[in-house]
């Protein structure tokens, strides 16, 4: 009996190199899901600050520029703005429509998101 006991010695070492490397690796995993999931939410931020922006300057036309410059303020970079200038079936209706999408690089990931607002 005392033969067998002296051959486990040593067996919970491993147990324990073992735990220490799985828990390495899986924080290692939820650090990664961390970053992909803070990107998507700042380029999700971004895109409804930049459609904000541009759906507040009076000027249809200066709407992309101001939705550009809430977007990089934010840390986002504009990939698209199209301005509904509010004339439905030739009708002036005075609502702008923004609808924006943005791109945002963190820790190397890119996350999109689009947003779009009517005053």
């Amino acid at each position: 009996m005392r033969a067998t006991a002296h051959r486990d010695h040593g067996q919970a070492v491993l147990v324990l190199v073992a735990v220490v490397v799985l828990t390495a690796v899986m924080a290692a995993a939820l650090a990664r899901f961390g970053v992909r999931l803070a990107a998507r939410e700042q380029a999700q931020a971004a895109a409804d600050a930049a459609a904000l922006a541009g759906a507040a300057v009076d000027d249809p036309a200066r709407a992309a520029a101001a939705a550009a410059v809430l977007a990089e303020r934010n840390g986002a970079t504009l990939r698209s703005c199209r301005v509904d200038a509010g004339v439905v079936t030739g009708v002036v209706t005075g609502v702008v429509t923004v609808v924006v999408t943005v791109v945002v690089a963190l820790d190397g990931w890119l996350a999109t998101a689009r947003a779009s607002r009517a005053p």
